[in-house]
């Protein structure tokens, strides 16, 4: 499958750069001589390949996409998304409180209409069925702590749903709240789902793992958190925190997934925070902006890979 990454380089600049995943490579050393690969070109069979170096990766998350919901605030923050030339990943509920269908008013047209308009820019990921609190598990669960056989259920019925809304079936899921357990890892294995994003928080606990890693024969991705910082006033965390996790995590070399509810920017002021966010990671160096879809296709690949200065991605040469 042919990936696209994002490349931005300071403020102002950035590329399309094209991807492809080669079996039979390994991510750290050549195979055939134990020697690291650095900027070797790699030979596959759809033409020669560069590592080219980044340093940062970052992944955007924007949740609880749904019918009639703040619908301007929404086409807002996605187009801010388009004019920076950053991919997202929406996660999208499909009945949103048990009430709202996701077929219902002008939601679907809309995604389908702007994912064609803006290729490689939007990812459709699956948030819940009806994101709905179902169990205490972990402070409150849709999925985690449920029944498997109704864990199955609701996801074979929200995978269908967000599938006709808009043509092409998800493989990234969301868990509402960022909970899951393992019924919910197995349930996503037998649906070819192949990569779960919930919060650094809860897979800290349950998992004793944060960032990326792999259980259940899935790969997870955990977030590193969202703009609020008081849920109960709907206060945002000031730019400066923001830029600051992001700036940690360059510097330890992880991937930053960064969260938010675009119900939330529903202020020119906060959407300008969101775009000076993103301006300050693009001037931090040459940073690989991705979805969570094409984060788990490189890892997946092997066309990704940590350095003792950032990161390497996997290039096919024009």
């Amino acid at each position: 499958m042919l990936l696209t990454a994002t490349l931005v380089g300071g403020p102002g600049v950035d590329a399309t750069l094209p991807w492809e995943a080669d079996d039979g490579r390994s991510n750290t050393t050549d195979a055939r001589d134990g020697e690291p690969t650095g900027d070797r070109e790699a030979t596959a069979d759809a033409g020669a390949k560069t590592w080219v170096e980044y340093d940062s990766v970052v992944v955007f998350r924007n949740d609880d996409i749904q019918p009639y919901y703040r619908a301007e605030t929404m086409r807002s923050v996605d187009r801010i998304f388009v004019e920076e030339g950053v991919p997202v990943t929406l996660g999208v509920v499909p009945r949103a409180g048990d009430r709202v269908d996701l077929s219902e008013g002008e939601l679907c047209p809309y995604l389908r209409e702007n994912a064609a308009t803006h290729p490689g820019t939007f990812e459709f990921a699956l948030h819940g069925y009806t994101h709905e609190r179902l169990t205490d598990f972990h402070g409150g669960s849709e999925f985690g702590g449920l029944d498997p056989a109704a864990q199955r259920d609701r996801l074979a019925r929200g995978t269908t749903a967000l599938t006709d809304c808009v043509g092409e079936r998800p493989t990234t899921f969301i868990p509402p709240m960022d909970t899951y357990d393992e019924s919910t890892v197995e349930a996503l294995g037998e649906a070819n789902y192949t990569l779960v994003s919930g919060g650094g928080w809860f897979t800290a606990e349950y998992y004793d793992s944060e960032g990326e890693f792999t259980d259940g024969g899935l790969r997870h991705v955990s977030n590193d958190g969202g703009f609020v910082a008081n849920w109960t006033t709907g206060d945002f965390h000031d730019g400066e925190t923001l830029e600051r996790r992001y700036d940690e995590s360059a510097a330890a070399d992880e991937v930053h997934v960064q969260m938010l509810h675009y119900q939330d920017f529903d202020s020119a002021d906060r959407r300008t925070q969101l775009r000076d966010l993103i301006r300050h990671m693009k001037a931090s160096g040459d940073v690989a902006f991705l979805t969570l879809g094409e984060l788990g296709e490189h890892m997946d690949g092997e066309t990704i890979r940590r350095t003792d200065e950032g990161w390497e991605l996997l290039e096919v040469d024009e």
